[in-house]
């Protein structure tokens, strides 16, 4: 007995169990928010000559056109992001991912660089980050549209759109999309805004319970569901759902075969 209690304070001190979610104690260090908000700064601060001088998808709907001018006149006019929004569906994805360096991971609509740095220090390896946008500010976002992802069926472990879903032309043909380039138990969190008073944004128009229906359809299982109500800058309100589903494995047969 007095053996085993030692050997386990020996593997306590030297080598002590991983806490699930959590990367080096270097990247740990990098969320606190002073220290986050001052390296984001100067990462951001390097690429502004590139939001300056950007380039935009060619080929374009006039619907499509309205998304990339008002999203490039936030980006234009927040040259240095603090906003640490999409810092919930890192989070979630590093508590259900297991060594989520090895993970290839896309992320859908990440605007600048911020949020590039952000998948890192949740532990995604850099060289297996990619983002697309509709215009891009940085090498590793490529121009792309959501609704046609150009890439083969299951390339990806982790696929992560933080508040872009607004802006699909159609939902569900996104959805799909994502679901198409996932891997299987691959995972996909968003967020979805709903928001009926919009009549500019096609996505906001479409509920949650829309929303789950598609996913559930398209062979996802909901993993997290968080709504979040509030009033927005147009003083309407509207729900924020937070979502991470993943992608059911055919081939893998549980013991107990639930899911939501």
């Amino acid at each position: 007995m007095i053996k085993s209690l030692i050997s386990k304070l020996i593997f306590s001190i030297f080598k002590p169990e991983k806490r699930i979610g959590s990367s080096n104690p270097f990247k740990e260090l990098l969320k606190l928010p002073v220290i986050f908000d001052l390296t984001s700064f100067l990462i951001q601060l390097r690429y502004i000559r590139k939001i300056i001088n950007i380039n935009a998808l060619e080929k374009k709907s006039i619907y499509i056109e309205d998304v990339i001018n008002y999203n490039y006149s936030v980006t234009s006019s927040k040259l240095i992001t603090r906003n640490r929004r999409a810092e919930i569906y890192y989070k979630v994805s590093s508590l259900i991912i297991p060594n989520l360096n090895k993970k290839k991971l896309l992320i859908i609509g990440p605007r600048n660089v911020q949020e590039l740095f952000m998948a890192w220090i949740y532990g995604f390896s850099w060289n297996k980050i990619l983002g697309i946008d509709l215009y891009s500010s940085h090498k590793k976002i490529k121009v792309m549209d959501m609704h046609n992802l150009e890439f083969k069926d299951e390339t990806f472990d982790c696929v992560i759109m933080s508040n872009t879903l607004a802006y699909a032309d159609d939902t569900e043909k996104v959805i799909n999309e994502v679901v198409r380039v996932l891997k299987p138990n691959g995972l996909f969190s968003f967020g979805a805004t709903y928001d009926p008073g919009d009549k500019r944004w096609v996505g906001s128009s479409v509920n949650g319970e829309t929303i789950y229906k598609i996913l559930k359809k398209d062979g996802m299982k909901i993993i997290f569901h968080l709504p979040v109500e509030k009033v927005n800058s147009l003083k309407r309100n509207q729900t924020a759902h937070h979502f991470s589903a993943q992608k059911v494995d055919l081939k893998t047969k549980l013991t107990d075969d639930f899911h939501l």
